[in-house]
């Protein structure tokens, strides 16, 4: 029976018996000796690193201690220290000399800490196989673009999987040179000499310098044609958006569509268009100068920069104006058009029976349903003979042939009464709202170009509803059934109007929502959102991106 002892080697635990141990002692002793302080403590870790190694393939084989012979059989493999001492003899340099020409036969693959790029593979291949270093990377770099990306997930794989050679007796595993203590020793001492020489020193002092002229033209490139990519499209942006502008300035009821129908066309209106107008504006001039900054390559100055506060402020003051105006209007509203237009003289015209009223070119009436037929004007004499009525065929034909289409001109109102109506068409910029329900067997309503309708109903039968082109609709009251179609994102608010069954056809970018109580149809098209509330038996279809959803979905 023979006493054991635990120990450490490089990190790993081994078991060993006394002599094996004393064995073992007396050589890591001897070899201690034969080294300089300066040396001895890296030298002798990558000693017993490969110590270590050795062990653990002697005990690979179902053993649990290590002996004496395996102690033995490592001293063999590393040599005896006495070869190693520091002397200038004829005899060491031919051993020395031996040792270089010594056929390499253990080699591995590692990673080459020394000289890597990018994690060492290239380097470590290069050593492997005895190649050049850049010759490698060469390859790899080919076989980048023929193997259409392959060879970067390879070298990924090989970074990930082999290991990189951190000990010295790694670096010479990987240079196929046979781990002996006097190779250890070299190793180091080269290494050592090297830090210490002025080639290092050189090396270390431009290797930076080296880099930077490699990567400062390929950076500069770079920079270069993504800033004039970018550039050159927020030019387009930019300039897209300066001659929408110009449209919207000639046309303000492009911009009146966007306010709701609370605001009306009074002061809260010139104050919400020019806050709109403002708001997009001002963006769109920063995207135009940050354009033109990256195509010049020329970064912004001090003073610069004060301009591009200046646009922010004027684009926040714009945002609470546009918030403050559209919360007044709300709270102040009354759909009521004596309200704002009775200090204007009223004309009464007297005109043929009619069913249908048709609304043109920027044109805003209100109606109510009354046993007396009139339509009243209240507006400026210079006002008055541009505002056209007509019947023919009991269609009532309103239109306004102004010089201009701006709402800042159309200081009118117009009333119409009638005992009945089946049909209103509504385009070209203009609205029409009601004072009380409209009381019909069917009735269609069509709604192009940027105009609005707001309406209380009451219809026994069909409501046919179309809204196309930037037209909003507001649909309250009741009816049996309700076919609307709903286009060019336009909107169309029918959730007050209740329906039994109903039959809805919206796309193009345009949304609806809508209630109704037995059944729908739905068919939704091209980014189009439909939202229903109730309980209905639903059949739908939607497309491309569009989208149908109840109230309690969203």
């Amino acid at each position: 029976m023979k006493k054991t002892v635990t120990i450490n080697l490089n990190g790993i635990v081994f078991h060993i018996d006394e002599d094996a141990y004393m064995l073992l002692q007396h050589y890591l002793e001897q070899l201690s000796k034969q080294f300089s302080a300066e040396d001895e403590k890296e030298i002798l870790n990558d000693i017993e690193a490969r110590i270590a190694e050795l062990f653990t393939e002697k005990l690979q084989n179902g053993k649990n201690v290590v002996e004496k012979p395996d102690v033995e059989r490592v001293m063999e493999v590393l040599g005896n220290p006495s070869q190693f001492a520091d002397n200038d003899n004829d005899d060491t340099d031919n051993q020395h000399a031996e040792n270089d020409k010594r056929k390499r036969t253990n080699k591995r693959l590692y990673r080459d800490p020394e000289n890597k790029i990018l994690g060492g593979v290239a380097a470590g291949i290069a050593a492997y196989l005895e190649w050049n270093i850049l010759l490698v990377r060469l390859l790899f770099v080919l076989f980048l673009f023929i193997s259409a990306g392959w060879s970067f997930l390879l070298y990924l794989v090989i970074w990930i999987i082999v290991p990189e050679a951190t000990t010295t007796a790694q670096r010479l595993e990987m240079h196929g040179e046979d781990v002996t203590i006097e190779n250890i020793k070299t190793q180091v001492k080269n290494a050592q000499e090297y830090v210490q020489s002025d080639e290092f020193k050189s090396n270390a002092k431009n290797i930076g310098s080296r880099i930077e002229r490699i990567l400062s033209p390929i950076v500069k490139t770079v920079f270069i044609v993504v800033s004039s990519i970018v550039g050159f499209t927020l030019l387009l942006v930019s300039l897209s958006l300066l001659a929408a502008f110009v449209i919207a300035l000639l046309h303000a009821d492009i911009l009146l569509a966007f306010l709701p129908f609370s605001v009306g066309s009074g002061y809260l209106a010139i104050i919400g268009i020019v806050s709109i107008f403002l708001l997009i504006i001002t963006p769109t001039i920063g995207l135009f100068v940050g354009a033109i900054r990256l195509l010049s390559n020329k970064t912004p100055r001090k003073g610069k920069s004060v301009f591009g506060w200046i646009l922010f402020t004027v684009w926040v003051i714009s945002l609470v104006a546009l918030i403050s105006v559209i919360v007044r209007g709300t709270l102040e509203y009354k759909p009521s058009y004596t309200r704002s237009f009775a200090h204007y003289p009223a004309e009464n015209r007297t005109l043929d029976g009619f069913h249908t009223i048709l609304l043109h070119n920027g044109v805003h009436a209100e109606y109510t349903q009354d046993s007396t037929q009139q339509v009243q004007i209240m507006a400026p004499d210079y006002t008055l003979q541009n505002i056209h009525t007509e019947v023919n065929d009991s269609i009532l034909n309103i239109y306004f042939d102004g010089e201009t289409n701006s709402i800042f001109t159309k200081n009118f109102a117009i009333h119409i009464q009638s005992p009945t109506i089946k049909r209103i068409e509504v385009e070209g910029g203009s609205s029409i709202t009601t004072n009380t329900a409209i009381k019909t067997s069917n009735l269609q309503l069509k709604v192009a170009d940027l105009s609005q309708a707001q309406l209380l109903l009451d219809v026994e039968k069909n409501v046919n509803v179309i809204s196309t082109g930037l037209s909003r609709v507001q649909l309250s009251g009741n009816t049996h059934h309700l076919d609307l179609n709903v286009s060019n994102a336009s909107m169309a608010n029918t959730v007050d109007l209740v329906s039994k069954t109903g039959t809805v056809n919206v796309q193009n970018a345009a949304k609806a929502d809508i209630q109704v109580r037995d059944s729908v149809w739905i068919q939704a098209n091209d980014a189009a959102r439909v939202c229903y509330r109730g309980n209905p038996i639903i059949k739908q279809q939607a497309y491309n991106a569009a989208v149908v959803v109840g109230y309690n979905e969203q």
